[in-house]
Order: C-alpha cells, then sequence, then structure tokens
C-alpha cells in the first residue's frame, strides 16, 4: 500500500464525506519516535541487573517477556494505570530469575526507563510544521495517548506541544485506555465536534484505528520504516489512509483545501 493513499472499505465502516473539523493525535510512536525505546530499556536492565548480581541479557528478555505479558493480560480492559502495567511487567520479569525483588526496586526499574526514555526523546520530523499548519487552517488539534497524567503531561512538555494543540487527554484523565470508546468521546466532547468531523492519527492498529473507526472517526494509521516489532504496535485493522509521515497528512483529500476546491469545480 502507498503512503498516503485511501484504504478499501473494509468491517462495515463507510467511508465519510463529511469536513473534518478537528484532528486528534496518539503521541507515544505518532508524535514522537520509539527510536530509542530499546537502548532504554536494555540499560534500564543492565542497571538493574547490577542490582541483583544477574547476567543483564537474561535480565533484558526476562523484563521484555514479562511487560509483554502485561500488554497481552491489560488489553482487554477498558481502564488502567500504566505504571501498574509496567510494575507488572518488571515484577514478573524480576521473578521470573528468582530474583530478592521489592516494591523498591520496581519502583527504581520504572523511574529508570522513564529517565532514559527523556534523554532520548526525540519528535517525528516535521511534527511541529505539520501541527502549525493544520492549525493555520482552522482545525482544532488534541493529543489523546494511552498514558497517566503525569508522564504525559512531562512528555508534552519535553516536546514543547503545549501550545501547539488545543488540548492533552490522557488515558488516566479519561478513565479509558484506547480502544475503549470512552477515550474517544471523551476527546470529542474536548474538540467538539461529531465522530464524522474528527480525524484520528496512530501507529498502534489495534489501539489506535479500531478504536477510533468503532468510535466513528476517520483513521490515519502512521506506519513509518522504523516501526518496532512490539506486540501492542501489530494488528490487521483497516484505517482509512496510511502514512509514512507526518507531513504526508496535509496532502490527504479531508485535510487539503485543494482537494476541497477541486472537487467544488467538480
Amino acid at each position: 500500500m502507498n503512503s498516503g493513499t485511501r484504504t478499501s472499505q473494509t468491517a462495515g465502516y463507510p467511508l465519510s464525506t463529511q469536513p473534518i473539523r478537528s484532528v486528534l493525535f496518539d503521541f507515544g510512536g505518532t508524535l514522537c519516535t520509539f527510536a530509542t525505546l530499546e537502548a532504554a530499556a536494555r540499560a534500564t536492565c543492565a542497571e538493574a541487573a547490577g542490582w541483583f548480581g544477574v547476567d543483564p541479557e537474561a535480565m533484558f528478555a526476562a523484563v521484555r517477556a514479562g511487560i509483554g505479558g502485561a500488554f497481552r493480560e491489560y488489553a482487554g480492559r477498558p481502564f488502567y494505570l500504566h505504571r501498574e502495567l509496567f510494575g507488572q511487567g518488571y515484577r514478573s520479569g524480576f521473578a521470573a530469575l528468582g530474583l530478592p525483588f521489592d516494591d523498591e526496586h520496581v519502583g527504581r526499574a520504572i523511574e529508570t526507563f522513564d529517565a532514559r526514555q527523556a534523554a532520548g526523546f526525540c519528535l517525528r520530523e516535521g511534527a511541529l510544521e505539520t501541527l502549525a499548519a493544520l492549525r493555520e487552517r482552522g482545525l482544532r488539534l488534541g493529543i489523546v495517548s494511552n498514558g497517566d497524567e503525569a508522564q504525559l503531561a512531562g512528555w508534552v512538555a519535553l516536546g514543547g506541544l503545549e501550545d501547539a494543540v488545543e488540548f492533552v487527554l490522557s488515558s488516566e484523565a479519561a478513565r479509558s485506555c484506547k480502544p475503549d470508546a470512552g477515550i474517544f468521546h471523551a476527546a470529542l466532547r474536548l474538540a467538539g465536534c461529531e465522530p464524522s468531523e474528527a480525524l484520528f492519527v496512530g501507529d498502534t492498529p489495534d489501539h489506535d484505528i479500531v478504536g477510533a473507526r468503532a468510535a466513528g472517526l476517520r483513521a490515519v494509521l502512521l506506519r513509518p520504516p522504523e516501526t518496532l516489532n512490539l506486540p501492542y504496535l501489530r494488528g490487521a485493522a483497516e484505517p482509512d489512509y496510511v502514512i509514512a509521515a507526518l507531513p504526508e497528512l496535509l496532502e490527504l483529500p479531508p485535510l487539503d483545501p485543494a482537494a476541497h476546491v477541486s472537487s467544488a469545480d467538480r
């Protein structure tokens, strides 16, 4: 499938011709990259391995399996706190290695990982420019992310995005995690528009695309070249459009003023 192209109509979702008034963005993996995620995870596990005197690679493999299991377990819940999900992942990894850990070790691991990720934080190329161009077109923008409130606020501040969008909504504030409909409905209320008037942009098929389309929004899947092979990034959901880079949003028919003029002239 070519980037920026419209997908086939599937799963009973008719594509709307209603004008778009709001564009909503996932955060992690969409407005910022996951490029340093594995490096941050490996560095965290290497540090944690030192606490217990175990092999760093064994620690990384155990924690990776533990977090993967936690994601699978939490996936069916309409709401959860991400610090609890990752806490369970670290506990499972430490337990698999038979380590004498406690809650302090788990908390330190989470804090270490967050600090490592922050050190390598990077917005996607063209993110700020794309947001600015969309606002110039009169669209209301929002960030809608599965994440705890304090964590998401920190990332948004790190990226300098506070003034680039009209609102930021965390799953903790919404008491709902994608793909649950609650977080999308809460975002639409903040955007002041109907589902058919909103476009959602995300990189996770099973969270972003399935949830957005089920809630009645049109959906754009960001599929960049460096997408990681992570369980929660997989899925067979059918978006309305697929792009490889954020600036391609500006050329999509629902968001391109030139396309609207051309259509009106027919």
